[in-house]
């Protein structure tokens, strides 16, 4: 039997993508969330959602791509060529999908005011592992710049941004899908 994700945003909503979604999007659900991220771009082509993707989480994701691959190749980093065609495929998954690009050059100090208030605001919390977290700082951004979007919703695939409130709807890919 053939599974049909339930449409879970408005038609032609727009929603802000925390790195975590981005980069399971372009390494194909990376193993975790391999149908939830099938059946978001399918979300996104007939619902006509539109994205919004940061420059932070480009960069973010980038980091994380290489931590993860030299973590895996045991202390020995991805080669320069590796990395760039990383930040290729990158590129490439916010052009085929129709992502709109945010420029954080303008990172005014009401912008920065508010992502310190989300630091000092924000609750710490226990993760799965029973590990105390509280929000960080490029988290905080992301929020601000979610809400400078105007974006409908701040897609994550974790849970950082549950234990913060903002004027932005927060939801988990995997929760939704």
């Amino acid at each position: 039997m053939e599974k049909y994700a339930i449409m879970t945003f408005p038609k032609s909503s727009r929603i802000y993508l925390d790195t975590s979604v981005l980069i399971e999007l372009c390494l194909g659900g990376n193993g975790v969330f391999i149908d939830e991220c099938i059946d978001f771009k399918n979300d996104i082509i007939n619902n006509d959602l539109k994205c919004v993707v940061t420059q932070l989480a480009i960069i973010e994701a980038i980091s994380a791509i290489k931590y993860k691959r030299t973590k895996k190749q045991n202390g020995k980093p991805p080669t320069i060529s590796e990395m760039n065609a990383v930040a290729e495929g990158i590129d490439k998954t916010i052009q085929k999908l129709g992502f709109e690009l945010q420029d954080i050059c303008e990172f005014d100090e009401l912008l920065q005011k508010r992502a310190c208030e989300f630091l000092i605001l924000a609750q710490p919390y226990y993760d799965d592992y029973n590990n105390l977290k509280i929000i960080g700082t490029a988290d905080a951004m992301h929020l601000v710049l979610a809400e400078n979007a105007g974006v409908n919703c701040l897609l994550a695939c974790d849970k950082d941004f549950k234990h913060v409130t903002s004027n932005v709807e927060h939801k988990l890919l995997q929760e939704v899908y």
